[in-house]
């Protein structure tokens, strides 16, 4: 018999990255049944947030996303909680033409601006890209490394692809 412990923590695997050992617990009887117990009793109380505290990042498998929780940006980045988070441009750019400022330095102040936010986009989307490739994407199965290129793996023949590409994702090698 699982603890309440084990057994929040089996529900809150699902979300987060699942290895052979956890994919190998949902197979086994009754851990489906158990986790959605679970998640009804939080669901219940109205405190399904606790089960996501504790996870750095989530995987939703069904849509191919991956969301980096605030733990997950706390931890890297301490010193700068903001850094993976991206700034409301908009927002932005309004508090610049409400400043007091010349129009050179008003152009300036934006142009900090579209600079931050794309700097945090790109580093936020090659975060996400990776943390995909890492968790839903298995090498020598869906994939194959061949003289540094990454080759897709047809998953019905087993053939593989050259010249495919995984839409929006960068592999592990």
């Amino acid at each position: 018999m699982m603890t309440s412990k084990k057994r929040i923590i089996t529900s809150q695997s699902q979300k987060g990255y699942q290895n052979s050992k956890t994919q190998d617990l949902f197979q086994e009887q009754g851990t489906i049944k158990m986790m959605n117990a679970v998640e009804s009793e939080y669901i219940a109380e109205k405190k399904t947030y606790l089960l996501d505290e504790d996870l750095l990042f989530s995987i939703d498998e069904q849509s191919n996303s991956v969301d980096l929780s605030d733990k997950g940006r706390e931890a890297l980045s301490p010193d700068n909680k903001d850094a993976f988070t991206i700034p409301d441009l908009g927002e932005l750019l309004s508090d610049i033409d409400e400043q007091n400022l010349s129009d050179e330095q008003k152009q300036l102040q934006k142009e900090k601006v579209y600079k931050l936010h794309s700097e945090r986009s790109s580093k936020i989307h090659y975060l996400s890209q990776l943390l995909k490739a890492y968790t839903l994407f298995d090498k020598d199965v869906e994939y194959v490394v061949q003289n540094g290129q990454v080759l897709i793996v047809d998953e019905f023949t087993g053939r593989v692809l050259p010249g495919r590409r995984f839409s929006g994702v960068f592999i592990r090698r």
